[in-house]
């Protein structure tokens, strides 16, 4: 049996979720699987259940609060692995890898990279083209990190072309995996569909100016003066400073600004008539409609970046153009007014979800990668 090391090192949000999804999926393609994760990782007693003690290193990962704070402990951390490498990562030195997956990426992953033996060290990158408020920074250590690697995945075909200039890399060395499904909450359930209920639109996930909330509560300001059964939540983590004042001259809003944690996210897409609503300004692939696909949840999305792609290249979802309110308005429409539209488009997640399986698209990478 061949070796596999996943290094999935934010404790928080996707990173958990998928590596552990990727994970099992390796597993069951018959590998022993080894794993590098941050020590207050949020699911960490199902990867103790998932892989034996000795195949696992938990590393601590310090962050202070304030700047200063932050830059002592992030050198302090180094500086610690550096001594201590050995001792933190045990038995995962002694072992050589055909592979080498690096789930999302992250700072540190140069620092395990060096001290592994594998063939290959592959990096999934999430965001091929950074946001547009992304830090520069962040940028810059990215692109160096992806020119590194001996190959790299992508989540949307659209990519490779970009990758292949942006990072002037060869195109044999970057592979495609569609995003599969998330696997949060309870499988029997779907959300459901009820003619004249009102309209639960959802805006769903860690807030941040790319995401175009801006532009969804301009496009909510006008739908609520005419429909009455209509209503916005938005459910996520991140600093909302900049859209308080939009959002208190509404009325049929609900805001929950915190992280939400796995057990919770359910509750908010198995409301009645939930319609999952990604007004983005650019993006690549979206784990929320991962999420969406789960539940059967409809979605209004931005024509922006792969999510098109993702959402079976324009045969799921109703689209609206990005940064565009008159756009996101008719598209949030067209799901009140036509309600036989709203149940076709939920059948449509739940069938194309069926396609979304970790073991038969991972199955397909490994067959490409060897």
């Amino acid at each position: 049996m061949k070796n596999c090391l996943l290094v999935g090192l934010y404790p928080n949000e996707a990173c958990p979720v998928f590596t552990i999804e990727f994970a099992k999926a390796l597993k069951n393609n018959g590998y022993n699987i080894y794993a590098v994760l941050p020590d207050n990782i949020i699911n960490k007693s199902n990867w103790i259940e998932l892989l034996t003690e000795r195949n696992i290193s938990f590393i601590r990962l310090n962050r202070g609060k304030g700047k200063i704070s932050k830059k002592i402990n992030k050198y302090f951390s180094v500086l610690k692995f550096l001594l201590s490498y050995k001792k933190i990562l045990k038995n995962i030195l002694t072992v050589e890898y055909e592979f080498v997956f690096y789930t999302f990426f992250h700072r540190w992953n140069e620092l395990v990279k060096r001290k592994v033996c594998t063939e290959k060290n592959i990096l999934f990158v999430h965001d091929p083209v950074p946001h547009s408020d992304e830090r520069k920074n962040r940028k810059s250590l990215q692109a160096k990190q992806i020119k590194k690697m001996d190959e790299i995945v992508v989540l949307s075909k659209r990519f490779i072309p970009i990758c292949v200039d942006q990072y002037n890399l060869s195109r044999d060395k970057i592979y495609f995996m569609p995003h599969c499904l998330m696997n949060y909450g309870n499988h029997n359930n779907t959300t459901e569909y009820v003619e004249n209920e009102k309209i639960n639109f959802l805006f769903f996930g860690r807030i941040t100016k790319y995401k175009g909330i801006e532009v969804l509560l301009k496009a909510f300001a006008e739908i609520e003066k005419s429909f009455e059964g209509a209503f916005l939540n938005i459910v996520g983590g991140g600093d909302f400073k900049q859209y308080e004042k939009d959002f208190s001259k509404l009325k049929n809003v609900m805001l929950i600004n915190k992280y939400i944690e796995d057990n919770e996210i359910s509750s908010y897409f198995l409301k009645h008539n939930t319609v999952c609503v990604l007004p983005y300004l650019d993006a690549t692939q979206s784990g929320v409609i991962a999420i969406a696909y789960e539940y059967g949840t409809a979605v209004i999305a931005s024509d922006t970046g792969g999510l098109k792609e993702q959402l079976c290249d324009g045969e799921v979802g109703i689209f609206c153009e990005p940064n565009n309110v008159e756009s996101l308005i008719k598209a949030m429409q067209l799901t009140i007014q036509n309600f036989a539209e709203l149940k076709k488009q939920s059948t449509k997640m739940i069938q194309y979800s069926k396609l979304l399986n970790w073991d038969n698209s991972v199955r397909l990478l490994l067959d490409e990668l060897k």
